[in-house]
């Protein structure tokens, strides 16, 4: 068997499979007595199988009775008055017997009468402001029979249903019910052809309306999407192409639909799904960087989270120093400090008279810093009342992180003497998104942390000692044992 010959093959297949479906179906209906719709069926597989003489054979039976099924209720019905019954069933039998003059008066007779009956009903129909029926009506009085006297009763019904349809047209396009209007004014038009221009006018204004109405509601969905309301962006976006399916909303529709899809997955607290829907998302770069940025805040990379510099009070809550006695020439300083704070001077002299604070005042600050798995570093001492510090370490996270990190400030007074100044915490998804944090509790004025991308991996620490937590295997000194990533917690 060649390739060429397989369509082929195929084909008849089809066709035989037709065959038996309308077959079978044919000698259900017999089996019943419904004679029209076993016609019907062993015509169709007739059709496809001329060849095969018993189906020809249940044809011409089933075909010479619904002949004479359909003649005598044509029959029947017309002794009755009952002329839609008459005129359905005397079309059907001439149908089959075209040539039957008995069968075409029948039709002819009843046709006339279901002419002027469909008028009447159409004149009922415009008085209740049934447009649609009227005119529906009017064009089967037309279509059931040629009769002059029909033709002129249509003549004399039509103006005014006509008039009626247009008008109840015009009003359904002043509300912008534009497929209610063209429905009308299309039916209108099939019965009066001078109904056409107006329709044609109708649906050129539909166009124009819906080129309008899709651009209100893609700039409504670009507005809601710049809010982060991305499942209302896209309901706007449906809306729009809904009306004009190949429009500028239709990659938009798709991208807010992956940024809600990341929305929910970070409400689910699924950061891989998120980054996932929101990579897709900039892939489509509709969305004026929205997805971008999202990806670049859901995105777990390492972050090295670095202590820079720490400004506490000059002294104790109780006015006493931290270190050494209390002179005259710290409460000068103190009181110079106490009018800038009051003031709007730059924090620049802030410093400046930090340092004034004498030497024998000022304190000696350690800072400790506890990471969310346990793990707890140390800064090395620093003298003075503002200090700068070093000491990083490498934490896996990305802006929504809502893992805390907690700092301990103490004034080392030697001998093993440690005195709180001020106890903080922050969350990573503060620093993460903001690049930096400035914090201040109790005797702290405020620690500044930083944070950026770093090149070294999650648990590598630089300038801090490790005094609590985990302990890095031997030989990875400096790089404690790796924290479950936030998506984990």
């Amino acid at each position: 068997m060649t390739r060429r010959s397989l369509p082929l093959l195929a084909l008849s297949l089809a066709l035989a499979l037709a065959c038996a479906a309308h077959e079978k179906s044919g000698d259900r209906a017999a089996a019943l007595g419904d004679w029209k719709t076993a016609e019907r069926e062993y015509a169709a597989a007739v059709r496809k199988d001329p060849e095969k003489k018993e189906l020809q054979d249940k044809y011409r039976q089933a075909r010479a009775a619904a002949l004479e099924d359909a003649t005598k209720r044509a029959q029947a019905c017309v002794a009755a008055r009952d002329w839609e019954c008459a005129f359905s069933e005397s079309d059907y039998a001439l149908a089959l017997e075209p040539t039957s003059a008995a069968l075409a008066t029948l039709r002819r007779d009843s046709g006339r009468e279901v002419g002027y009956l469909r008028l009447r009903r159409a004149q009922e129909s415009a008085s209740g402001r049934d447009w649609a029926t009227a005119l529906q009506l009017v064009e089967g009085a037309r279509a059931a029979t040629d009769d002059l006297g029909v033709a002129a009763e249509a003549r004399r019904v039509e103006p005014g249903v006509v008039r009626g349809a247009v008008d109840a047209a015009e009003r359904h396009r002043a509300a912008r019910q534009f497929p209610e209007a063209i429905d009308l004014l299309a039916r209108a038009a099939r019965v009066d052809a001078s109904v056409t221009p107006r329709l044609d006018a109708v649906r050129a204004e539909h166009e124009r309306w819906k080129d309008a109405e899709a651009e209100r509601y893609a700039t409504e969905g670009d507005a809601l999407l710049a809010k982060r309301r991305f499942a209302d962006a896209k309901a706007s976006y449906d809306a729009a192409l809904k009306l004009r399916p190949n429009g500028r909303a239709q990659p938009r529709a798709r991208c807010a639909a992956l940024l809600a899809q990341g929305d929910e997955a970070l409400r689910r607290r699924d950061f891989a799904g998120a980054e996932k829907a929101f990579a897709e998302a900039a892939a489509l770069e509709v969305d004026g960087g929205i997805a971008l940025a999202e990806l670049d805040r859901v995105k777990v990379r390492p972050y090295a989270v670095r202590l820079r510099s720490v400004l506490v009070r000059p002294t104790r809550p109780d006015g006493w120093p931290w270190a050494g006695g209390r002179t005259r020439e710290l409460d000068r300083a103190v009181a110079r400090l106490t009018t800038y704070r009051e003031g709007s001077g730059p924090a620049a002299v802030a410093l400046d008279l930090a340092r004034r604070i004498p030497h024998a005042n000022q304190p000696n600050l350690v800072v400790t810093l506890a990471l969310p798995d346990g793990r707890a570093f140390q800064s090395a001492p620093r003298r003075g009342v503002y200090a700068l510090l070093e000491g990083s370490v490498v934490v896996a996270a990305n802006a929504y992180d809502d893992r805390t990190i907690s700092l301990r400030v103490v004034s080392d007074e030697g001998g093993g003497r440690m005195t709180d100044v001020g106890l903080l915490t922050f969350r990573l998804a503060d620093l993460v998104a903001n690049g930096e944090v400035a914090l201040s509790d109790g005797s702290v004025t405020e620690l500044r942390i930083e944070a950026d991308v770093a090149d070294r991996p999650d648990g590598t620490v630089t300038g801090l000692t490790q005094i609590g937590g985990p302990v890095a295997p031997a030989g990875q000194q400096g790089q404690p044992a790796r924290p479950a990533p936030p998506s984990a917690r």
